[in-house]
């Protein structure tokens, strides 16, 4: 008889544990991952990470997993932890980050341009959220590059494609040509018949809200609005103007005077 079911499931997550890590050199487990006998051993770390993430995992038990390469830490932080090790590779193959391209992937399937580029727009401002002062040192003491140079100008092709798209789907494809392309605004100002400022400050609420702002079209609903608020004040409803002229009414409409109602 077993009196101590959770000594029970510490020996058998344990022993798991010995053995995944044995084949795999680490204990950094898939969440879906279950061992060929079956037991789920990726859904039973993740239940281990919570107590103690709020320290509530018993101190042996925790040192006893660590000795195993077990790494008590967020998504997050072993996102970053992945990230600095791929930059030391490079570096010590190239010599530098400053020549990272945004394609390049390394031998070990990382995908370190992708992930450069993203904490450059982090930094800059292009994508929201920006980057901790210790993260940014981390990089600056290995040598990132934080601003590229725009690559180029906006293709007569890119241009075609701007200027036949309007509301959010012209912001997203401005956004993508920016971040994605290297294509400078100045450009893609000129291609719209905008100032570069203006372009800026649009660019900026699109990120933030994801809406495209149309300086026409709000005018639009605005001049709309207007007039039906002062139709309603006078208790009218907006029609057709009406003059009487030899005594017959005529209604104003597109196209010309219409008579309406002859009077006897």
């Amino acid at each position: 008889m077993v009196w101590d079911t959770r000594d029970l499931r510490w020996q058998q997550l344990y022993t798991a544990c010995q053995q995944y890590a044995t084949i795999h050199g680490h204990l950094d487990v898939p969440a879906s991952y279950t061992t060929p006998d079956g037991y789920t051993l990726g859904t039973r770390l993740k239940g281990v990470r919570r107590p103690a993430g709020q320290g509530r995992l018993d101190p042996a038990e925790r040192t006893s997993l660590e000795e195993l390469g077990m790494v008590f830490a967020s998504s997050d932080d072993r996102a970053w932890a992945d990230f600095l090790d791929a930059c030391d590779r490079y570096i010590t193959a190239h010599g530098s980050l400053a020549t990272v391209e945004k394609a390049y992937i390394d031998d070990t399937g990382y995908r370190l341009g992708a992930r450069i580029s993203y904490y450059r727009n982090l930094n800059n401002g292009t994508k929201t959220g920006g980057i901790p002062s210790q993260r940014r040192t981390a990089l600056d003491g290995r040598g990132m590059v934080w601003r590229v140079a725009p690559a180029r100008d906006l293709h007569p092709d890119e241009q075609a494609g701007l200027q036949e798209l309007t509301g959010s789907d012209l912001g997203a494809a401005i956004v993508q040509l920016i971040d994605d392309e290297g294509v400078t605004q100045s450009s893609i100002a000129a291609a719209l018949g905008t100032h570069r400022s203006y372009l800026n400050t649009k660019i900026k609420a699109f990120r933030e809200t994801g809406t495209w702002p149309d300086r026409r079209a709000s005018r639009t609903r605005q001049n709309h609005a207007q007039r039906a608020s002062v139709g309603d004040r006078r208790g009218v409803i907006a029609g057709p103007a009406v003059y009487m002229i030899s005594g017959t009414l005529h209604a104003q409409v597109p196209g010309g005077m219409q008579p309406r109602l002859a009077l006897c």
